[in-house]
């Protein structure tokens, strides 16, 4: 099989338009896919998802469903706190810090929770000590080293919860080391390295049958959404500048573009996969890429639009209700989908259904 830490890696190689729109479609009719989308979404998330021995999945849960996340008896947000969060003293304090087993990215855990609006007075207990949720928050700030040991793209959900938390003109403090930390820095080199990554996206010919598949971004999580989102997410939170609003506009584009790019590249994993491993594994592949970038990007759009960061042209609102409409055509197809069939490839069977909490969570936010 090829090699899926990289294609997965970019996981959206997306179901665009190819070189061709996708067909019109009635606004009932894609409004009707849709719920069905969501419902049968909802129901996979709660079979597969909602489990306390699946972190991942757990965690993603929450993403999707918020305090309707069925994770046990009792708030589903304080169930979650207790059962990733370890203490960590350093000096003479004691911080909160979620392990990476648990949460698989830094502050991953605190990212979801505000972004469903989790209280910031919200209790919780871990080794018989009370704490509320600010102090997790407090703790993401004391805790975060930059530039450090974690490779930059993996700064991306320490900048969506810190952005959201922090007012910019306090984005400047001391560490639990005494060293400097600086959001501006932060977003600004995720900003840059986006910028790198994507470059060979916008100059392939997307005309091509065959397009290259050695694209930088395709090594970072989900193929670099999480850098794009993290930054929108700032920028939203008040972090925007002149220069940053035109690099999010560029990024924007670039985007757009992979609604085509990443389509052709999933196209030809899927190929390459149908002889090497057979059908039903390379079919799980395409649909795993498919919806999970389609999901990463509407969520992303959800933010943008919604801050007014970006002003996208009428032929761009024609593509992403295409989108929109694709995503939904997918969820709605996967009804029977037997995703346990697939837990023998651990990567493959995370990827597939937390992606659906992606989805799930960018359709029902959908700027409409």
């Amino acid at each position: 099989m090829i090699d899926r830490r990289q294609f997965l890696a970019c996981s959206g190689l997306v179901a665009a338009r190819l070189l061709v729109p996708w067909p019109a479609r009635a606004a009932e009719a894609a409004s009707t896919s849709c719920d069905a989308a969501l419902d049968i979404a909802r129901q996979h998330i709660i079979t597969y998802c909602a489990r306390l021995d699946f972190p991942n999945g757990a965690l993603h849960t929450i993403r999707a469903l918020g305090r309707r996340s069925p994770l046990g008896a009792g708030d589903p947000y304080r169930i979650l706190l207790e059962d990733f969060l370890v203490e960590r003293p350093v000096g003479d304090r004691m911080y909160l810090v979620a392990p990476i087993v648990k949460e698989g990215h830094r502050d991953a855990l605190l990212m979801n929770l505000i972004e469903k609006d989790c209280e910031l007075d919200l209790e919780f207990q871990i080794q018989g000590r009370r704490y509320v949720f600010r102090d997790l928050i407090e703790s993401a700030r004391m805790l975060l080293s930059y530039p450090g040991t974690l490779e930059i793209d993996e700064h991306a959900w320490t900048l969506f919860a810190l952005s959201r938390t922090t007012p910019p003109d306090q984005a400047t403090w001391k560490n639990a080391w005494g060293e400097t930390i600086d959001l501006n820095r932060i977003m600004d080199d995720i900003s840059a390295l986006l910028e790198s990554d994507t470059a060979l996206i916008r100059q392939v010919d997307l005309s091509q049958d065959n397009v290259p598949f050695d694209c930088p971004v395709f090594a970072r999580a989900c193929g670099g959404m999480h850098m794009l989102h993290s930054y929108a997410v700032a920028l939203a939170a008040g972090y925007a500048t002149p220069a940053r609003k035109a690099a999010l506009g560029g990024h924007m584009r670039t985007a757009m573009r992979r609604l085509v790019y990443d389509m052709k590249v999933t196209d030809s994993i899927v190929k390459l996969n149908e002889q090497a491993v057979g059908a039903e594994a390379a079919a799980a592949v395409g649909f795993d890429a498919r919806v999970k970038f389609l999901g990463h990007f509407i969520e992303v759009v959800a933010v943008v639009d919604n801050a007014k960061l970006y002003a996208f042209s009428p032929g761009e609102r024609r593509e992403l209700r295409a989108a929109r409409a694709k995503l939904c055509d997918l969820l709605a197809g996967c009804r029977d989908m037997r995703f346990e069939r697939h837990r023998n490839n651990k990567v493959l069977y995370d990827s597939m259904t937390t992606g659906l909490t992606h989805a799930y969570n960018a359709l029902v936010q959908w700027p409409g």
